[in-house]
């Protein structure tokens, strides 16, 4: 079926009113892929696009293969709201909003969105890269705020803004125009849903948009998933070395998140978190060998399709007229991002944190980057990552400063004291009546 428009989208949305429940309202939307639907929770006035894919104990490849997870399990309230993360938000919350937003760029950017994402991620660079197309594009209403996050602690944002529903980044809040009789927000979870729905003229038909999309979910597992599993575990394994700025600057990087989080990560780093997250994304050695692996594979099937079709992008087909830059193209561009590292995303990925990164990462960076698919990848970042118009090399987020209070100030600190000695009250209060429940 054709993609849905702005204004049947907005339709959509008022379909499923708050004042109906969910099992009443589940709605089918092909136009935004298989796994997405439309719901509302009986006590939000808010539409929301999910993806409804639960995530495996792992996936298989031809040979039983075990690949790491593209989705992880998602975040709760409960994990979030006990422990050492219970006063980490509250710090977070404390010293760091999400209130603030960018001003519309003209008067002709009359929908805001708010992109919260993870910032190093790359499936949420592949939300960005869209963003960044839509706010360029002149006759789209839609201009967007970032709001990143260091890893683990974008649930503070995530799970809020879907009612405790959905953890996953990235993840946009769409606010309509002021305008529009119709003011319901409306929550899209997933980088494929999120894309699908701003930009559904990157799955064109003529191209097989059904192979796009296949080639897409593809590539999130084969390409997403492993590359994260190699990337985690050469660099967030590297916690126990003394100091760990090397990672604190990749994944808190100063640019990129507020100041309350990067210390908040630098400290809790080496007591739990980054055991935690290799945790519960089951990353071994043993499964970043098999994603080094697989990765090899992937590239060297990429470097063959693209030169056996002698096409310059990836659903182009030999003897035909090319299809143009399509949501593959993005897809595999950005999913690479973080072991090619083209240049454009050097203010992400500063070279000088990554010439930091341990020697078996660059081994397999460098191979990969020298095979057709390798080059492939630095040639869509050159040629499309940066809209036209737009007087910059690199990718620039467009997020606001999230900081409530100067770190070093006096008032700073005191609520800094005050803070921890009420989240360390509580949890030391929540343990006792536990014990005593016993």
């Amino acid at each position: 079926p054709p993609p849905l428009t702005y204004s049947q989208r907005t339709q959509a949305s008022a379909l499923v009113s708050h004042k109906h429940s969910v099992s009443q309202n589940q709605i089918t939307c092909s136009q935004l892929g298989r796994a997405c639907w439309y719901h509302t929770s009986t006590n939000t006035n808010r539409a929301t696009i999910a993806m409804t894919t639960q995530p495996s104990a792992c996936t298989k490849t031809e040979g039983d293969t075990e690949l790491p997870r593209e989705n992880t399990r998602p975040a709760s309230q409960k994990d979030i709201s006990s422990g050492p993360l219970a006063i980490a938000g509250s710090l977070i919350s404390l010293f760091s909003t999400n209130n603030r937003q960018r001003s519309p760029p003209n008067e002709n950017k009359t929908c805001h969105v708010r992109l919260i994402t993870i910032g190093v991620s790359h499936f949420c660079e592949k939300s960005r890269w869209v963003m960044d197309m839509v706010e360029a594009s002149p006759d789209n209403p839609y201009y967007y705020t970032e709001d990143p996050h260091c890893p683990g602690f974008h649930s503070f944002a995530s799970l809020p803004s879907s009612n405790y529903k959905a953890s996953q980044t990235p993840m946009v809040l769409i606010k309509p125009a002021k305008t529009q009789a119709q003011q319901q927000d409306l929550m899209i979870s997933g980088s494929t849903a999120v894309n699908q729905f701003f930009l559904p003229q990157l799955y064109p038909a003529q191209a097989d948009a059904d192979a796009i999309r296949q080639f897409e979910e593809e590539l999130g597992q084969r390409l997403g998933a492993t590359s994260r599993c190699f990337a985690y575990h050469h660099i967030l394994g590297q916690w126990k070395t003394p100091g760990h700025t090397m990672i604190t600057n990749v994944c808190a990087n100063a640019n990129i998140v507020s100041k309350v989080e990067r210390q908040l990560f630098d400290k809790m780093l080496d007591k739990g978190l980054a055991k935690g997250i290799l945790r519960a994304m089951k990353i071994t050695s043993d499964l970043a060998t098999t994603s080094e692996e697989e990765l090899r594979k992937l590239f060297a099937e990429i470097s063959q399709r693209l030169e056996v079709s002698g096409g310059q992008y990836l659903m182009d087909e030999k003897g035909q007229p090319s299809h143009g830059f399509t949501a593959a193209d993005l897809t595999f561009a950005a999913l690479s991002g973080p072991i090619i590292l083209p240049p454009e995303l050097d203010s992400i990925y500063p070279p000088a944190v990554t010439k930091q990164y341990p020697e078996a990462f660059w081994v397999l960076a460098n191979e990969l980057r020298a095979t057709t698919a390798g080059k492939h990848v630095l040639k869509m970042y050159k040629k499309h990552r940066i809209p036209d118009g737009v007087d910059q090399d690199k990718v620039a987020l467009k997020a606001v400063n999230r900081d409530c209070y100067p770190w070093e100030g006096r008032l700073g600190m005191v609520l800094l004291a005050a803070s921890v000695a009420a989240g360390a009250a509580a949890v030391i209060a929540a343990r006792v009546l536990k014990g005593r429940a016993r």
